[in-house]
């Protein structure tokens, strides 16, 4: 079989449509804060006009403006800063005569450095504003190294949506962790926003269980879920009761590259 990897320009021998291998994110072990180690590998570009490929590993800083001219060098999107939490777009870029870099952008149609033309996004990363946040990536599924309270809030019959810490701009299936409780039994039904907004019962619902002592501190009722957030990185949730307690924490997420 032919190997498909160093290969990069137009796909006369090459990459399947779609394809995409290694390229693994990592936080680099030299600068967790700032730089981001991106794994050897090689994928099409969106357009599935283009061979991308690294045959080794390179490190990008965040804190520093993309350039291409060092193996270790800036990566950050000249446009974006670091003020504040945020996330980036971690693409694999290139171009006719270039070497494909990794290159980070909070923009979901971004314009690319000169001369290159091409891009594949590999992933999301969370920067909190002082640091990148750390995560494990296995294949398809980020995984926080520390799960994220998302919400504690007090939900009722109606409907009300929360942003989970997922990338924004993109579909993803969420992992998430719900504690769950109020005062008498309680049902709580967890649904991507895309999905019809039907009503909880005692038999359609993601928890149910009994009243408990204290609903604002004690959560007994603990079941994890995969659910498909929009493109805001919001996800629905509705009760049988109202003044239900609903704590919901973000343990990582699933791509659909």
């Amino acid at each position: 079989m032919q190997a498909l990897n160093n290969i990069e320009g137009p796909n006369l021998l090459g990459f399947p449509i779609g394809y995409k291998y290694g390229l693994t994110l990592f936080n680099s072990f030299s600068d967790s804060v700032n730089d981001i180690l991106i794994d050897a590998g090689g994928a099409r570009d969106l357009t599935n006009a283009f061979n991308l490929y690294r045959n080794a590993a390179h490190t990008k800083q965040i804190d520093a403006t993309f350039s291409d001219s060092a193996l270790a060098s800036g990566g950050r999107d000249s446009n974006d800063n670091l003020t504040g939490p945020k996330w980036f777009n971690v693409l694999l870029i290139g171009g006719s005569g270039k070497t494909s870099q990794g290159f980070f952008t909070t923009s979901s149609s971004p314009t690319l450095p000169t001369g290159f033309t091409y891009y594949r996004r590999l992933g999301s990363i969370y920067w909190t504003g002082s640091t990148i946040k750390a995560f494990h990536q296995y294949g398809d599924i980020f995984i926080w190294d520390t799960l994220n309270l998302d919400s504690t809030a007090t939900i009722g019959t109606t409907a009300s949506q929360i942003t989970l810490l997922v990338p924004i701009g993109v579909v993803v299936e969420a992992k998430i962790r719900c504690s769950t409780s109020a005062a008498g039994a309680y049902a709580i039904l967890v649904t991507s926003t895309n999905e019809t907004n039907s009503t909880p019962s005692s038999t359609y619902n993601d928890s149910i269980g009994a009243d408990v002592n204290s609903i604002t501190t004690n959560y007994p009722g603990r079941f994890p879920l995969q659910v498909i957030t929009d493109t805001s990185a919001q996800i629905r949730l509705r009760a049988l009761a109202n003044s239900s307690q609903c704590a919901v924490h973000t343990k990582g997420w699933r791509e659909f590259f």
